[in-house]
């Protein structure tokens, strides 16, 4: 019996008068080599992957939608960091600005004071304690910010120092 004559005769056999119960049988052993393979140590697993393979054939359209839906809040997400960043630095500037505008008030409170004295105005202990914490916080502002001008009130600062050490030491306050 030849090679060919083997093939002839497995085709015959297989496609024979009781096909349908060969079929059936083949089903059968095929499903338990699935089963085995399954649940051996060998690292696959055919169960698993048919089932994926289905799950996905049936869920394409449901996985395609999700990841739009991710690529859009990803999208969104970064746009969202964006305009973060954006907000983040206005409320930066705005609070610079806002810190400048305190320091140029507490400058003219100073240099107010200052022309007050000059005019032979006198002050209360009080209005010189405010003033005097006024010129710490201008002071300590412009150690903070260097390139804040600061030359604008150092003769007024000098002036109010020097008057309220007179006024204390000659009890001189009104």
């Amino acid at each position: 019996m030849t090679e060919w004559d083997f093939y002839q005769n497995l085709i015959n056999y297989i496609t024979g008068p009781q096909f349908g119960n060969r079929v059936l049988l083949w089903l059968i052993v095929f499903i338990i080599v699935l089963t085995i393979l399954q649940y051996s140590k060998l690292p696959v697993y055919p169960w698993s992957m048919i089932g994926r393979a289905i799950g996905k054939s049936l869920n394409a359209d449901i996985i395609q939608q999700q990841e739009k839906i991710r690529s859009d809040v990803e999208k969104l997400r970064i746009e969202m960091n964006k305009t973060d960043s954006g907000i983040r630095a206005e409320i930066k500037l705005i609070n610079q600005n806002r810190d400048i505008d305190k320091v140029e008030l507490w400058r003219s409170q100073i240099i107010r004071f200052a022309d007050e004295i000059r005019v032979g105005l006198r002050h209360s202990e009080e209005g010189f304690n405010e003033v005097l914490e006024a010129i710490t916080r201008y002071e300590q502002f412009c150690i903070d910010h260097p390139k804040f001008p600061n030359s604008k009130a150092t003769a007024s600062i000098r002036l109010i120092k020097k008057t309220y050490e007179q006024c204390l030491k000659n009890d001189a306050f009104i």
